[in-house]
């Protein structure tokens, strides 16, 4: 039988709610994450973390509690093991699923915690001070710790140092006296095996190719550059689309897939210009370069000739009619008071891509634009360009790819789910609505997360509750009482 805690459900949830829709549970301030196998889920309320089986009856496996309000909550790769940090207090916490007695608090004191990251083992765990003071990594095995100087400082979701995919060495991007420098790190004796200072400006970004033969480097997007170099510091291509001008915007490495060998050496780079392309970390050469193109323009042939085209009506329906009328912008597309402000004071905003993703085959490459905000688009890389195009009434604001399937989840006021024809039962690529949206408080902003590969399903998470979803056509998640889903109501750090 399942345990629900009173001070986690949902008060008032609906009985008779939409069947494929778990039970609702309060969450504090949106932080609710899923272990990476997809059948657990764990979720902050207050001071306390409540880890919850996914599947079934959602029986509450553990309670703990902490020292202050979380920030941040993250699952070990290997899922045995649930991180919560409290920036106010500068304080991280570890807990493991499999033993209730043990866990292990991490204190940076004074200096703070600006980021706290799990390494690829498990075993240990990666924090960033505040300020860029230092970055510090903790053993839970021996209870050493490693400590690398002057680590730069980022914002957003980029971080200042990678794994390499063996996870054997790390990079730090460092920022001392001005400049740039690249710090490679070994796992065994966490002695620095290699030290360099890129010939970047500014750099916001550092990762490894996916055979860890390159460390490439992205400047910031007040010029367009992707930096090449080997593991030892050695430059082996300066990247540049075009020069004088604002430069890239968001970036995003194939996945690696032994099925199309490759792809694996592909990062997509998407930039002011409104433009995709696809950089070669094998060739160091551009294979393919798509623009996002207004609908108009792509249904006119001048781009593609062969693609679907999805756009939604004023009525909420879709026509594949590609001379049909662009719907009408809902009302919060239309001009804001920043807007007007903007347009009074002469201050000119960039726009460009603002998201990319690879569909886990490797194949499949989404995109979103701040300049075409309503669009989706879908690319084929493997040569035959735009494959789909959704235009919907309302700002699209998120995509995410099935873990195992080329099947497209795409957030824009409501849920769409874009199965392209390699994922679906037909042969044959279609667009449905979620009708889950409408359980949720209007105008409530949510995010939507697929479960892991083998556990068909989403995570729906708002501000103040979180519920499961399945997609797949079968019963969700049920609570004791035989109760359907959530109460009434309507992007993460490293």
């Amino acid at each position: 039988m399942a345990s629900f805690a009173a001070e986690e459900l949902v008060e008032g949830a609906p009985a008779d709610a939409v069947a494929t829709l778990s039970p609702a549970f309060k969450c504090t301030s949106g932080v609710a994450r899923l272990s990476p196998c997809g059948f657990m889920v764990a979720s902050v309320l207050g001071h306390r973390v409540y880890v919850r089986r996914a599947q079934d009856d959602l029986e509450l496996l553990h309670v703990w509690s902490c020292v202050d309000a979380v920030d941040k909550l993250a699952w070990s790769p290997d899922g045995k093991r649930v991180l919560v940090a409290s920036r106010e207090r500068g304080v991280v916490e570890i807990f493991c699923v499999g033993d209730e007695t043990w866990r292990c608090r991490i204190s940076e004191g004074i200096a703070g915690v600006a980021r706290a990251a799990w390494a690829p083992d498990s075993l240990h765990v990666v924090t960033v001070a505040d300020f860029g003071m230092h970055l510090s990594i903790w053993s839970l095995a021996d209870e050493s710790v490693a400590v690398v100087e002057r680590p730069k400082q980022l914002h957003g979701t980029e971080r200042c140092f990678a794994w390499s995919g063996d996870g054997a060495f790390i990079a730090v991007l460092t920022r001392e006296g001005g400049h740039d420098g690249v710090r490679v790190v070994g796992k065994e004796t966490w002695d620095v095996v290699a030290e360099f200072k890129p010939q970047s400006r500014d750099a916001v970004s550092i990762a490894w190719s996916r055979d860890d033969g390159t460390l490439y480097i992205v400047e910031d997007p007040v010029q367009y550059e992707v930096l090449c170099y080997s593991p030892l510091g050695q430059l082996q291509t300066r990247y540049r689309a075009y020069e004088n001008a604002l430069g890239v915007t968001a970036h995003e490495l194939a996945p690696a897939a032994p099925e199309q060998p490759p792809q694996a050496g592909m990062l997509a780079l998407g930039s002011f210009d409104n433009c995709l392309r696809l950089l070669n970390l094998l060739t160091f050469t551009t294979t393919a370069e798509y623009p996002l193109a207004h609908p108009r323009r792509v249904g006119m042939g001048k781009l593609c000739e062969d693609f679907e085209l999805y756009v939604e009506q004023n009525d909420g329906s879709f026509s594949p009619d590609i001379d049909t009328r662009l719907p009408t912008p809902a009302p919060a597309l239309r001009a804001t008071s920043q807007s007007k402000k903007d347009a009074e004071s002469g201050t000119v905003r960039p726009e460009g891509v603002t998201s990319l993703e690879w569909s886990s085959c490797g194949r499949y490459l989404a995109a979103l634009s701040s300049r075409h905000p309503t669009c989706a688009f879908v690319y084929d890389t493997g040569g035959l360009g735009l494959k789909s195009l959704v235009v919907c009434r309302r700002r699209a604001t998120n995509i995410a790819w099935c873990p195992d399937r080329p099947r497209l989840l795409l957030q824009a006021g409501r849920l769409f789910f874009l199965e392209l024809a390699a994922a679906s039962p037909t042969g044959e690529e279609t667009l449905r609505e979620l009708p889950l949206v409408d359980k949720l408080r209007p105008g409530e902003a949510f995010q939507a997360h697929w479960r892991g590969a083998g556990a068909d399903g989403l995570l729906i998470v708002s501000s103040r509750q979180w519920m499961l979803a399945d997609v797949g056509g079968g019963d969700a998640p049920r609570g004791s009482d035989g109760g359907g889903g959530g109460g009434g109501g309507d992007d993460d750090d490293d």
